[in-house]
């Protein structure tokens, strides 16, 4: 059970090739395993051994690199924001947050606005300048998710959060 962030490189409206070299520049900041055959790598956030998994293919040069998702399972700690907003930003991407809820369903914040501001209308995005913000707009979602997450994990056999 995740909690999944999923990325689009948009151009007027339709995917487009994301900046490869602008992506890996980010990944290699970061101890890493991958990809494997399905395009994930496996990212070490900080220095207790967090992971998390980043679904790129096509990142690797092997096919056209226009989406990517991140699949969190457990912090969501300044670190791992960070990752992500940097990679966001480095392939110009659109993050889009399934989970909902509120005022965050459908939620597409641009990270690049004067570049990406085309791709909505006005009123249908919200513009994060920065890992805090992209934090602030995830935040509720996020509680909601945990909640739901240890609400399911309590009434398995041996459940515990």
């Amino acid at each position: 059970m995740s909690y999944d962030l999923f990325l689009s490189h948009l151009d007027h409206g339709a995917l487009a090739d994301a900046p490869r070299a602008a992506v890996l520049d980010v990944l290699a900041r970061y101890p890493y395993e991958g990809p494997d055959e399905f395009g994930f790598y496996v990212v070490t956030i900080d220095d207790q051994g967090y992971t998390i998994e980043f679904s790129a293919r096509g990142l690797d040069g092997s096919s056209p690199f226009q989406t990517c998702a991140f699949h969190l399972r457990g912090s969501f700690g300044e670190k791992t924001i960070e990752f992500i907003y940097d990679i966001a930003r480095a392939g110009r991407f659109i993050v889009f947050n399934p989970q909902g809820g509120g005022a965050t369903a459908l939620f597409p914040p641009s990270v690049t606005p004067d570049d990406l501001a085309g791709n909505f209308k006005d009123g249908e995005r919200a513009n994060v300048g920065s890992a805090g913000e992209l934090h602030a707009h995830l935040t509720g979602s996020i509680a909601n998710w945990q909640a739901f997450r240890d609400q399911v994990v309590s009434k398995l056999p041996g459940g515990d959060t």
